[in-house]
């Protein structure tokens, strides 16, 4: 299936579009968000090989440390010398001279992940978001959306730089039921299109994934991705998710809070992160694949195992649950439509 862009044209076209703009002289920040598998890098891939400028990449990630301007640095290795010599300057006039770097020749520059960058990679955004005027450059940085909550780092310099006429936002969506089927009769498929978009969600690495290794089982690829966004909750955070794949799809907030014997605050932490998502008064997986695996006795907390029903509507617990709009905890960190 290499080279299928499926239900990704009009992003595609409007990124062409805003480096057209930036080569006129406009330079253009893009924020392009996305749940993690969502093909954020293949369109990424796709409109660095459709530019006719140089371009420059570079990522960060969660492995060590974040360095000191890593991801820049990754992408324009020249600048390491210029950067160790003004060691202990001001920070602007450091910030000056990437500038004058990147505005040197018509440039795209991707950073990936940025979602994991450090402070001073956040702050040059902010810097060159609010000065790209004459400038032949366009930065587009992608981010995971269930990555960045309200308090982000990230969140906060996209708010900064929010109104200003060179800086974008898009969302990438995952495919619809629509898409999955192309993609499936892309691949010579046979499978039922609307099963594997239930499973799915419309996650295109899920797809792709599930295809390889058949219907028949949940690959081990998701798997460890799924598994490896539960580990970066906090202790709470696992039990709710763990309480979560145990009860089925969907489940009253106060119903998974009594259950895993965490606070809502928990449940509010799996919303933030992506791990769940609100359905009115209720919470649940995005599709059947994003839930854990389950082992055959799930290791819940005495107090849930031990509650009883006070009646046929409610638990025997003291939680007073807030309706699903009532508070930031209960909501998406994000509903930015896609431009």
């Amino acid at each position: 299936m290499a080279g299928v862009l499926i239900e990704r044209a009009g992003f595609l076209a409007s990124l062409e579009g805003l480096l057209g703009e930036a080569l006129d002289g406009s330079g253009r920040l893009v924020f392009l968000g996305g749940e993690a598998g969502v093909g954020k890098t293949t369109l990424a891939a796709a409109l660095a090989d459709a530019a006719a400028v140089p371009v420059r990449r570079g990522s960060c990630d969660n492995v060590t440390t974040a360095e000191a301007l890593g991801p820049i640095l990754d992408a324009l290795p020249e600048l390491i010398a210029a950067v160790d010599d003004e060691a202990g300057v001001s920070r602007l006039r450091l910030f000056r001279n990437v500038r004058g770097a990147l505005s040197g020749s018509p440039m795209l520059l991707l950073l990936e992940d940025v979602h994991w960058a450090d402070e001073a990679t956040l702050d040059i955004l902010r810097y060159l978001g609010r000065r790209l005027a004459g400038v032949r450059l366009m930065i587009l940085a992608t981010f995971r959306s269930e990555e960045v909550s309200r308090d982000h780092p990230l969140t906060v310099v996209m708010g900064d730089l929010a109104g200003l006429s060179g800086v974008v936002r898009m969302q990438l969506p995952p495919l619809t039921a629509t898409g999955v089927r192309q993609l499936l009769d892309a691949a010579g498929s046979a499978l039922d299109a609307d099963a594997i978009f239930q499973r799915t969600g419309g996650n295109p690495f899920y797809l792709t994934e599930v295809l390889a290794a058949g219907a028949e089982q949940v690959p081990a690829t998701v798997r460890d991705a799924v598994l490896a966004r539960v580990a970066r909750l906090s202790q709470a955070g696992r039990d709710a998710a763990a309480a979560a794949s145990v009860l089925g799809r969907r489940a009253e907030v106060g119903f998974l809070a009594a259950v895993s014997g965490q606070p809502l605050t928990a449940v509010g932490e799996c919303l933030d992160r992506g791990v769940l998502v609100a359905d009115g008064d209720a919470v649940g997986f995005r599709h059947d694949l994003a839930r854990p695996p389950r082992s055959p006795r799930p290791a819940l907390p005495v107090s849930a195992r031990t509650a009883r029903p006070r009646s046929s509507s409610g638990w025997r617990c003291g939680i007073t649950c807030r309706p699903t709009g009532s508070g930031p905890c209960f909501s998406s960190s994000y509903r930015t439509s896609a431009t």
